[in-house]
């Protein structure tokens, strides 16, 4: 048969010079053209094409150029800079809108193809011409109405009936594509596009977001991905009493207090900066028994679960986690729980709670990174801080409470019954009229959207500060070392006042071991007083570097004369 056995060959991509003359609305524009610039109503014809107002940026000079290339497609334009995705998107629109009807069966069929075939002789098939991957990519988006989409290189699909689905492998493509679109026709033949080829171009070029948000933020994150479950919550009606209800569960030592739990359900329905949030420190002068962690759970459970860690994990552990699956990307809480250590100071995490984003080690991946949208819980008893981690926390104190036995669950019911109602209180509170603080902190933009909107704002700024100064143990630890020093110095020989005196790094070291009581290695101890030197917590010592007397660190007394001659301790 003259067509069954005539070789492949790949078909160019289809020329539109005579578009105009086959798909005209009547009037020398194209339908597809006509139903595009009906999203611009103020357009206005140009000699070659139209100019209209853009509505991703501010317009009062049209500065959108909409034409029609010799393909049919409509070439945009912003002249402000804006992409245009997000020109689209602002008026609902996706990729797809901007071409044409195909004039190829591969277009005008209602289902996905990588294939067109030429007539054979009787009725059977003939040559195959595979389909274009960038035509069939604009297709699947016209019967998908724009899905899938990524963050990272990973696929989602989101839909009203089955909500959000993370699409790991080809298969699960091709099943999706099948329940949405119907039958997909994949035919093995020379240089057409398989399922897995496909797969692998929509995670390289599939719109992109930074995270995904089964629950709403106030404001929206721009680049995140709202579900279809998150825009439902967004329209439930506030009365603001569930979420006074849900805070009045939990026992607060303070008035303020009990504000301050309040901000910690608000903060991570906040949409602020990314690195923008303080961690919270709950603890109680109680001890144990008083909800501590029960209080973090529920900011956790209210904001779709918590990530939880151990102050003993191997920071690079804790990015792995974070990192390297698509359920730990969609939280928002995480919780170092029941910390035991005398004196809390944790670099990595201190550099976590201010970072914009958080980058590390993605299993199987390489490097990753994720937004900065972390709300950080710590509970300890008896919260005793270093200075970072003191500055970058807000301390809630909790008083023994009179639980009924089934407290807990009553908590867990309650947001479970409640969540919409909830979110919406939190989101209307989000939204509330402020009150004025006086000046503001490093963690200004926190206190402008969320302090702002508590009783008596200044009063919580004040205490904020004054219990980071409480818990802050570096200052009173400072003056103990110095102390400590002096005195050794004195069993020495030496005047701590009127001499200047090298004293090597491992004594020192272990001058700092006895004196806070504590096993730390020389090149520990090293770093902690240098590092407390910069920051002129210790006023007596220097770090010193020397050829003769080795590394170690030195000693001036307050009453040192000029000339006063170095001596090796």
């Amino acid at each position: 048969m003259k067509g069954k056995h005539k070789k492949p060959i790949r078909r160019a991509l289809p020329e539109f010079e005579n578009f105009n003359k086959h798909h005209d609305s009547g009037n020398g524009v194209p339908d597809h053209v006509a139903r595009f610039l009906k999203h611009f109503p103020d357009a206005e014809p140009t000699g070659n094409g139209w100019k209209a107002r853009c509505p991703v940026h501010a317009d009062s000079d049209p500065s959108l150029s909409i034409g029609i290339g010799k393909d049919g497609c409509i070439l945009l334009h912003c002249f402000g800079g804006c992409d245009n995705e997000d020109i689209l998107a602002e008026k609902g629109l996706g990729l797809p809108a901007l071409f044409p009807p195909k004039n190829r069966p591969s277009w005008q069929s209602p289902y996905l193809t990588n294939a067109d075939f030429e007539a054979g002789n009787n009725g059977e098939k003939g040559a195959i011409y595979p389909a274009d991957l960038g035509l069939m990519l604009f297709r699947l988006l016209e019967l998908t109405n724009g899905q899938p989409c990524r963050v990272n290189n990973n696929l989602f699909v989101d839909d009203k009936d089955h909500g959000l689905s993370w699409l790991e492998s080809p298969s699960q493509l091709s099943a999706y594509l099948k329940r949405t679109t119907g039958p997909v026709k994949f035919y093995r033949a020379p240089g057409c596009v398989t399922m897995e080829e496909l797969f692998h171009e929509l995670k390289r070029t599939a719109r992109q977001y930074v995270a995904v948000e089964n629950l709403p933020h106030q404001p929206p994150f721009q680049t995140h991905y709202y579900t279809h479950k998150a825009e439902d919550i967004s329209g439930t009606v506030s009365t603001g009493s569930h979420l006074q209800e849900l805070v009045d569960r939990f026992c607060p030592e303070t008035p303020e207090d009990r504000a301050l739990i309040q901000a910690a359900f608000m903060t991570p329905g906040w949409g602020g900066l990314p690195g923008a949030r303080p961690a919270f420190v709950i603890t109680a002068d109680a001890g144990r028994g008083t909800g501590k962690t029960s209080l973090a759970q529920a900011v956790g459970q209210l904001w779709g679960g918590i990530l939880s860690f151990s102050h003993r994990e191997d920071a690079a552990r804790i990015l792995t986690r974070l990192l390297s699956t698509t359920e730990a990307l969609s939280k928002r809480v995480c919780l170092l729980d029941n910390v035991k250590t005398l004196k809390f100071s944790w670099s990595e995490l201190e550099a976590w709670i201010t970072a914009a984003n958080i980058g590390g080690h993605k299993m199987y991946i390489g490097e990753a990174s994720r937004p900065n949208n972390l709300t950080w819980f710590i509970t300890l008893n008896g919260a005793s801080l270093s200075t970072d981690m003191a500055q970058r926390s807000v301390i809630i104190k909790l008083r023994k409470p009179e639980h009924s036995a089934k407290w807990e669950d009553g908590i867990r019911a309650f947001i479970e019954d409640h969540r919409a109602s909830i979110i919406a209180d939190i989101l209307a509170a989000l939204s509330s009229p402020k009150k004025q603080l006086k000046e503001f902190t490093r963690w200004g933009r926190w206190e402008d959207e969320i302090l702002q909107r508590l009783p008596n704002p200044n009063r919580l700024q004040a205490l904020i500060e004054e219990r980071q100064g409480t818990v802050d143990v570096e200052e009173e630890e400072a003056g103990e070392i110095e102390v400590y020093f002096a005195e050794q110095l004195k069993r020495n020989g030496h005047n701590p006042d009127r001499s200047r005196i090298f004293i090597q790094a491992q004594r020192a070291a272990q001058w700092y071991c006895d004196a806070m009581n504590v096993k730390e290695k020389v090149i520990s101890v090293s770093r902690i007083l240098t590092q407390m030197i910069t920051e002129k917590r210790l006023t007596r010592l220097e770090r010193t570097r020397s050829h003769t007397l080795g590394r170690g660190f030195t000693w001036t007394g307050d009453k040192v004369t000029p000339g006063t001659k170095l001596k090796k301790l």
